[in-house]
Parts: structure tokens; C-alpha cells; sequence
């Protein structure tokens, strides 16, 4: 796997990750 590959990877599942907690944050305000 390239470098490039794994740094996309890694970004990718790091957003999900921050917009899950954005939305549980949401979630629990309102």
C-alpha cells in the first residue's frame, strides 16, 4: 500500500469518526 493510499485512508476514517461525535454532540445539546 502506498504512503498516499494509507494518509487518504487514515483521513477518511478520522472525518467519520469527528462527524459521529459531531452529530452524537447534537444529538445530546438539543
Amino acid at each position: 500500500m502506498s504512503i498516499i493510499a494509507t494518509i487518504s485512508a487514515a483521513a477518511t476514517v478520522l472525518i467519520f469518526i469527528g462527524f459521529s461525535i459531531f452529530m452524537v454532540t447534537q444529538t445530546f445539546k438539543s
